[in-house]
């Protein structure tokens, strides 16, 4: 801490000004962490730029949404030409139809698609479309998942609902379950299925863990909720980077509705939900069902940008990239293995994420040591310019090659070496 102080000083007084504006220095709480974060001048490829001139190889790529890193040049030119045109203009435009067309093109479940300004909108959108197609209020929401901020999906079991700005209302109408537990569903549904609205999942537990779905779960999910006339809501917002048709496409299943956000808006502000016509016709103005709007749904700017980012992530790029992140997590668990025992490495194509001293089941074995071990690593690799999430997860991007993988590897090394240090002045024994 002491080190990332001490090198960060111009980030440091941006912070100790940022505090007097914003809670925790900053606009967004997934990017705090202590002392501070660093704050970003800019970036380039798959490298970020702070405010001490200090370069980081960057596997946040803002939480997976630049899958084509910084500044890609097509990605510049498109927005430069555009932004001499205009960006919002209240009205329907051709770029609209043609990021919509592509989207429906890879993804045959989506027959209609409504682009909102963020994946918590399309998720409120989604629930908000079960809730009238159905004529049902209840939801079955995965302990952990995580699909934005709206109250009814970042409800997480939590016994106080007050502290949290919810309601009680929240917690009666939303059903937790774990991951990956087809069964518990199913009993679930047995005892509800006249009050239960829809079943929203991620096809991998993207902030829960990046924790990929078992081969028959989603199947069994789907099954279940057909039989039961209940929606099948698929968060996609990470996982349609998995594929040229997202994880539906891997795993072979057809979701009523599908979340998007994240990488189809190539850099800008978007999320979309889509699905069957019969439900999304809900949302026409002439059915008077759904109203649905926003002061900057489908801006030119986020319709350019994710088109052309679509249109650069191919079937060929996908596959390199899914294969340079099962590099990484085999490399991070061969080498994280021989320092420390009940290292998990989790994740699927391009995405991984190391948990420290869980069991089978991910919960974590808490010692004094050990529950500081997250944060602890995190702020060791920033020092050492690896730029990723404070729970330690890796977005990878389309610039980086074997070279930047083994790089970051490296680091990981190093800073194992340093905590086998720290480790025996502390007379805590590393394996």
């Amino acid at each position: 801490m002491s080190q990332y102080t001490r090198t960060h000083k111009d980030s440091g007084r941006l912070y100790s000004k940022g505090i007097r504006y914003f809670p925790d220095g900053n606009t967004r709480s997934a990017a705090h962490f202590p002392p501070f974060a660093p704050y970003m001048t800019h970036g380039k490829g798959c490298y970020v730029y702070d405010e001490d001139n200090k370069r980081y190889l960057d596997f946040l790529n803002n939480y997976g949404s630049l899958i084509l890193g910084h500044c890609h040049p097509k990605v510049v030119t498109e927005m430069s030409r555009q932004l001499t045109r205009g960006t919002v203009f209240g009205a329907p435009t051709a770029n609209q139809i043609r990021l919509a067309g592509l989207i429906c093109k890879r993804m045959p479940s989506i027959e209609k698609i409504r682009f909102t300004n963020s994946g918590t909108e399309a998720a409120m959108y989604a629930v908000r479309l079960a809730r009238a197609f159905t004529k049902r209020e209840k939801i079955i929401k995965i302990i952990d998942g995580y699909h934005g901020t709206y109250d009814d999906v970042i409800y997480n079991g939590e016994k106080r609902v007050t502290p949290h700005g919810l309601t009680g209302e929240t917690a009666k109408n939303v059903i937790l379950v774990p991951y990956n537990s087809a069964e518990l569903v199913e009993k679930i549904i047995s005892r509800h299925k006249k009050q239960i609205a829809c079943l929203i999942v991620e096809p991998m537990l993207g902030a829960g863990g990046m924790i990929p779905a078992q081969s028959d779960y989603l199947q069994r999910l789907r099954e279940l909720t057909s039989a039961n006339n209940i929606i099948l809501i698929f968060d996609e917002v990470l996982t349609f980077r998995l594929a040229l048709g997202g994880a539906q496409e891997l795993f072979g299943i057809r979701p009523d509705l599908t979340i998007l956000g994240k990488m189809i808006g190539g850099g800008f502000p978007i999320g979309a939900v889509g699905g069957r016509s019969d439900i999304m016709q809900l949302l026409s103005e002439e059915k008077k069902g759904v109203f649905h709007s926003g002061t900057f749904n489908g801006n030119e700017a986020s319709m350019v940008c994710g088109y052309i980012t679509l249109k650069e992530l191919t079937k060929k790029n996908i596959q390199r990239l899914n294969a340079l992140g099962d590099t990484l997590r085999r490399q991070l668990f061969e080498i994280m293995g021989r320092y420390l025992r009940g290292i998990k490495i989790t994740g699927a194509g391009s995405f991984c994420q190391i948990h420290f001293n869980v069991d089978s089941s991910f919960k974590r074995k808490q010692t004094h040591f050990f529950e500081r071990l997250t944060p602890l690593f995190h702020i060791m690799l920033l020092n050492k310019g690896v730029f990723l999430s404070k729970r330690c997860a890796f977005f990878l991007s389309i610039p980086m090659t074997e070279r930047h993988i083994n790089y970051a590897v490296q680091k990981v090394a190093d800073v194992l070496e340093e905590l086998k240090y720290i480790t025996r002045k502390a007379d805590i024994k590393l394996k």
